[in-house]
């Protein structure tokens, strides 16, 4: 099944309406941020500008950057629904970051976090940056990686494959690296041989609960994958929920 969705995965285009997709969804499709950005930020010059986007969606959502009306950076979210036309929840909170390291004047202005999903009406906010002091002092930019996209928690049925968002764009993707979260908070190394995890080529993690539970010789009910990107890492959990009748 992990092979076949690879192919699938991979072959992928940009977000589209799909209707079975939608039909699909036992909750209904959502779209809607998850968090209210501040209508203001103030940075330094010559500082570190990060801007973050929470969004809930269902089934996903792609995020798209602009900095005055123009488009800056667009980061893709999982595309997981693409695996099969059955039933889903397919409800996922993604976190985005957009960075900018030494900021000047040319930084400043109005940035928005557009999201997209295949079922719903795209969505928009927006927050003013304002540049504070003047000139430029001498700046350093980090060369630490930054986790710019990733799946923060998901809701799906226990036969549902999911994919986990885990994206760097300053980063290889070979840097790229998971690992399973214990109830005690400890991490286990993960195998991709014959398991229920295969790491795709953009580095997101695609997970069988089907496959893990026949390993687990018990039902999946949650799981915590933990992506580590440099010295940075982030957890991602999956909360698998009975259909109701």
């Amino acid at each position: 099944l992990l092979a076949l969705a690879v192919i699938a995965l991979t072959a992928s285009t940009p977000i589209h309406a799909n209707e079975a997709v939608c039909k699909g969804l036992t909750d209904g499709s959502k779209l809607t941020f998850a968090e209210d950005m501040r209508a203001s930020h103030s940075v330094e010059a010559g500082g570190r500008l990060e801007l973050k986007c929470s969004v809930l969606a269902a089934p996903t959502a792609d995020i798209v950057w602009f900095h005055n009306g123009n488009e800056v950076e667009i980061q893709e979210g999982p595309k997981d629904h693409l695996i099969s036309s059955g039933k889903r929840m397919g409800i996922s909170i993604l976190e985005s970051r957009l960075v900018r390291e030494c900021v000047s004047a040319e930084d400043a202005g109005t940035y928005s976090c557009v999201a997209l999903s295949p079922c719903s009406k795209t969505i928009k906010q927006s927050v003013n940056v304002v540049l504070a002091g003047k000139g430029v002092p001498s700046c350093n930019p980090s060369s630490e990686p930054t986790i710019s996209l990733h799946t923060y928690s998901r809701m799906e049925l226990p036969t549902v494959p999911v994919q986990l968002v885990c994206r760097s764009s300053h980063s290889p993707l070979s840097r790229v690296r998971w690992e399973r979260v214990a109830d005690d908070d400890t991490t286990m190394p993960i195998s991709y041989a014959a398991s229920g995890f295969l790491q795709l080529p953009s580095g997101d993690l695609l997970v069988d609960p089907q496959t893990l539970s026949a390993e687990d010789g018990e039902e999946l009910v949650t799981l915590t994958m933990r992506c580590h990107v440099g010295s940075s890492h982030v957890d991602s959990s999956i909360i698998f929920m009975e259909e109701e009748e």
